[in-house]
């Protein structure tokens, strides 16, 4: 990363321990002003109700908090609210004079992290998406908690970006690539990234390009794009659904990417969490039909293809799975998940030479990754390695309990099915 981080321009920034705090009389006439603009907008009171809400009459910290006290019914929307107005006022009030850009976005920049608030683990520093593991991903995504430990990810930290931006009237628009979300000021006239996750720092659109891959330059309907706030919101709530999707809770996951989708139906990860749980929860013709949206939106992806592949295989039509095997091979991997896809996709395919190749170099990274280690598992019973295959048995079941009753009908286990270490584990 370090050729990319030379081509970029890092904002001058102010010193914090210099910056004046004002007072209540310096902040009156701003509290007056946010409080007033922020009773024009209504909060939902129910999903029927926030569905209804578009364009003119939407508003995001609304939006979000609403959806925030659905997910904890302990959160108080006005406490929050009011918090979130003061920063505003606080804002408002160091933004008066600023009249260049540049010196806006220095402004808000500062102030945010002046605050306190902060990424743990920063795009900038290396962007490669496998190295972000989901649950970090996810932990992150409540607006709410964030406020509280002021700890967030770039979900959280591009919606306060967003929210003070819209109380104050600054430009703002969220933007994202895969896995990803930043935000951007324009004015029509000037523009700037601004990465959420590292005080600001002003990535190109080429700098995220070269760090995602070419493909990216393919996708740029959606991707690399000025999102509305209905979009951006639509992030908020896949973030949401995946808070339920990775505690099992199918039904109200899919719930949740539904919303999302109506308000971001461009989105090929929420269409994609809407497929996945179709996969899982076995109703496989509304899987292929949201699987094959999410290529339609962007063809490069291995997942959909070896998901397909997978289901087809359910179907009975190993000759249609194995065509969507090859595709998935042949697609290049940008992130883990990807990554673990296409070695999916060798293993259905039988070949299991090539397959373990991509479940090893995964298991270096991430030994915690249960289904890779299910698979090595598997791989390793078929080539009768009875006694590695029991040990990547057990440290993926040791990891997620709910592999016992997979493996109890796991055909690769066919050659440890008789082992005494084997029958302990599923028993």
């Amino acid at each position: 990363m370090s050729r990319k981080l030379c081509s970029l321009m890092i904002l001058p920034l102010l010193i914090s321990s210099c910056v004046h705090i004002p007072s209540d009389a310096q902040l009156c006439h701003y509290r007056n002003s946010i409080r007033a603009k922020s009773a024009e907008k209504p909060i939902a009171g129910n999903f029927s109700e926030l569905a209804q809400l578009k364009n003119r009459d939407f508003d995001l910290c609304n939006a979000v908090l609403f959806v925030s006290k659905q997910m904890d019914p302990q959160t108080d929307i006005q406490s929050n609210l009011d918090y979130l107005n003061e920063l505003s006022a606080e804002l408002a009030y160091r933004l008066e004079g600023k009249t260049d850009y540049r010196a806006k976005v220095v402004t808000l920049n500062n102030f945010i992290w002046d605050k306190g608030f902060f990424c743990p683990n920063p795009f900038w520093k290396d962007y490669n998406p496998a190295k972000f593991e989901k649950l970090w991903y996810i932990d992150c995504s409540s607006f709410t908690d964030f406020l509280k430990s002021k700890q967030g990810n770039c979900l959280t930290m591009s919606l306060l970006y967003l929210i003070l931006a819209d109380k104050t009237g600054l430009p703002l628009y969220g933007s994202a690539i895969p896995g990803h979300l930043f935000v951007r000021y324009d004015d029509g006239v000037n523009r700037l990234n601004i990465e959420t996750t590292a005080k600001g720092l002003n990535f190109t659109d080429q700098d995220y390009i070269d760090s995602y891959g070419d493909d990216l330059a393919k996708l740029r309907t959606y991707y690399l794009t000025n999102l509305t706030r209905e979009q951006s919101f639509g992030c908020f709530m896949l973030n949401s659904g995946s808070r339920y999707f990775f505690r099992n809770n199918m039904k109200r996951s899919l719930f949740y990417f539904m919303v999302g989708n109506n308000f971001n139906p461009e989105d090929p990860a929420l269409i994609n969490g809407m497929a996945e749980v179709y996969f899982l929860t076995g109703d496989y013709d509304n899987a292929l039909s949201a699987f094959s949206k999410v290529l339609n939106i962007n063809p490069y992806n291995p997942e959909p293809y070896c998901k397909m592949g997978m289901i087809y295989l359910k179907k009975g039509n190993s000759g249609i799975a194995r065509s969507f095997f090859h595709k998935s091979t042949r697609e290049k991997h940008h992130n883990l998940n990807e990554f673990f896809h296409k070695g999916l996709s060798y293993y259905c395919l039988g070949n299991y030479d090539k397959a373990i190749q991509y479940f090893s170099q995964i298991n270096e990274q991430y030994p915690s990754h249960y289904d890779n280690l299910y698979f090595i598992s598997c791989i390793q019973s078929i080539k009768g390695n009875k006694k590695k295959a029991i040990d990547y048995l057990q440290k993926a079941i040791s990891i997620n309990p709910q592999l016992k009753r997979r493996a109890q009908s796991e055909g690769a286990f066919l050659n440890i099915r008789n082992e005494p270490g084997f029958i302990d584990l599923i028993t």
